[in-house]
């Protein structure tokens, strides 16, 4: 009798050694980032939210890299670091923003506060977010 095993596990077998979980309510943004990573050889995760975002490490249990947009309306970037820090001391966190009335350097600057390793104001370029992802 033949008998198969499935392998099941959030993460593809063949990855850049990095998975990485993109949280952010922008899908335009949320999804050039993902492309980004995907093409670099990352496995990518992405959530629409920090509560989707939350559900999504408590599903896999482990990301190497979370980033996560400063200000979305359910469960902002402050609030899902937090979290996320709860959970993992050792998980390299990228905060990103391009909001707020004076612009994202207040939101960047909590999100180093609050636990993020580093920051990066939107908008980005491809470069700027790979090099931020090597230096962690």
């Amino acid at each position: 009798m033949h008998t198969s095993t499935v392998l099941q596990t959030c993460y593809p077998l063949v990855t850049k050694v990095m998975n990485i979980l993109v949280i952010d309510d922008n899908d335009e943004d949320r999804i050039m980032i993902s492309s980004v990573l995907t093409d670099e050889g990352y496995s990518v995760t992405e959530a629409c939210n920090g509560d989707i975002g939350i559900k999504e490490w408590d599903r896999c249990g482990f990301f190497d890299v979370v980033i996560t947009e400063m200000i979305m309306a359910v469960k902002e970037g402050i609030e899902t670091i937090q979290e996320l820090r709860k959970r993992s001391s050792s998980t390299k966190i990228i905060a990103v923003s391009g909001k707020g009335p004076k612009g994202p350097e207040l939101y960047l600057h909590l999100g180093k506060i609050f636990g993020a390793d580093a920051t990066i104001p939107k908008p980005f370029g491809r470069q700027q977010l790979l090099d931020i992802i090597d230096s962690l």
